[in-house]
């Protein structure tokens, strides 16, 4: 059933018409499934934060612009800050290493809630990023 839901939410997300006009609007679909369309620039890599999420999902959908976003498995980490339940969100410390990739303009990721994950970095240079963040209740 889990894997149905993500796979309709990508679906959806993918059909999704959004521009600057659309940063900061939260969506809720259904009880199961709602989206936020983000709209920032990115930073240096030491400037973002490792989260995760508990009770979500996340589908990330690059609309416009490129990031570095790097992974990493929770079994590996120590918590920064404690798990917030409201926002659904724990911070982690730095492990010594992670894997990395690079998101463009097309691209979609999906993050379980075992894998941590810091986005919104430089590729080289800060950059204005349009992303649509779809969250899956699990």
């Amino acid at each position: 059933i889990l894997k149905k839901r993500v796979d309709n939410a990508i679906k959806y997300l993918s059909e999704l018409e959004v521009g600057k006009d659309n940063i900061g609007c939260k969506v809720k679909v259904n009880d199961d499934f709602f989206y936020i369309v983000q709209g920032y620039e990115t930073s240096p890599p030491e400037k973002c934060e490792l989260e995760s999420h508990r009770k979500y999902i996340d589908i990330q959908l690059m609309v416009a612009g490129q990031e570095n976003m790097e992974f990493v498995d929770i079994a590996r980490l120590s918590e920064k800050k404690v798990y917030d339940d409201v926002k659904d969100v724990v911070f982690w410390n730095l492990p010594s290493r992670m894997s990395k990739t690079t998101l463009r303009a097309g691209d979609c990721i999906v993050i379980y809630p075992e894998m941590a994950h810091r986005g919104a970095q430089n590729i080289d240079k800060s950059e204005n990023v349009l992303k649509i963040v779809g969250k899956v209740k699990i």
